[in-house]
Order: structure tokens, then C-alpha cells, then sequence
């Protein structure tokens, strides 16, 4: 398994790999353009603190499989057909062995559009807009995702 990424936590998670004698190559932090990543076609973001998710955007918009934990920052991602969403390690194992034997779909023009920085702009005009009307579901799901990321007082 190649990993890719830095950040605090990184001492720590490679050495519990290696304690637990997990076959992990660790190979840093890398630009998203790099062309190495072109030869994969899955990618797991396990992280549960992932607000903006920009990686999992840009895997999704590359035509990668993306496998995510069940979380509100993710849940914008679970509508494309090639992000799987877990909530046990028995479906993660699922995820990893489903993506492994099938190719991604390739991306609609709409689903492509749907990553576009452009489109995440238009979204949070939308939101922050006020007065404007917003369907029950988006206005359930925002609130859902504020009550449960919010910091405790």
C-alpha cells in the first residue's frame, strides 16, 4: 500500500504501521499534478477532520475510485458513482476489494462541473445568499453537518 501525505500525525502513523507489521510504503507529501499518481486508480481518504476535502475533490475529478469514511464533510462527495463511503472496517475491506476489481465510471460533464472551484463558488453564494430558498433536504443536511462539526463550548 503506497501512502501519500504529511501532517502531525505522521510520526505517529507510520510507526503504529510498523508495530502492527503493515506492508505500507510511506512516501510523503506530493503536489496533486505529480505524474506518479496517474498509475493508481483508487484513493482512500480515511481522515474524519477533512473540512474542505480538496484531495478527495481532485482524486473524484481525476476518475479515480475515492473511499471515504461516513462523515459530514464527505457527504458531498458520496453522490458521485465512483466514491464509496464506509462505516465499519468490514465495508472499508468491501470498498477496497469492489474498487480493486472494477474501473471507475468515467465523470459526466455535470459531475465534473460539480468539482469545479467555479461550482463550489456558485454553492456558497447560494447558501450565504440571503432570502434565497433552499430546498428541506440541503437545509437538513447543513444543519446536520454544523451541529455535529461545530467545537464543544
Amino acid at each position: 500500500l503506497d501512502v501519500f501525505g504529511s501532517g502531525p500525525d505522521f510520526k505517529e502513523i507510520v510507526s503504529r504501521a510498523e508495530a502492527s507489521g503493515l506492508s505500507m510504503n510511506f512516501l510523503g507529501a506530493k503536489d496533486h499534478q505529480d505524474a506518479s499518481f496517474r498509475d493508481y486508480k483508487v484513493f482512500v481518504n480515511p481522515s474524519l477532520s477533512d473540512v474542505v476535502a480538496t484531495t478527495t475533490a481532485e482524486a473524484l475529478a481525476m476518475g479515480k475510485f475515492v473511499i471515504v469514511a461516513e462523515h459530514p464533510s464527505n457527504h458531498f462527495f458520496a453522490q458521485f458513482p465512483n466514491c464509496m463511503v464506509y462505516r465499519t472496517e468490514e465495508e472499508f475491506s468491501k470498498c477496497v476489494t469492489k474498487a480493486l476489481q472494477r474501473e471507475p465510471e468515467p465523470l459526466s460533464d455535470e459531475d465534473r462541473y460539480r468539482l469545479t472551484w467555479e461550482a463550489a463558488t456558485e454553492r456558497l453564494i447560494n447558501v450565504a445568499e440571503p432570502g434565497r430558498k433552499r430546498n428541506l433536504t440541503a437545509q437538513a443536511l447543513d444543519q446536520l453537518s454544523w451541529r455535529t462539526q461545530r467545537p464543544p463550548r
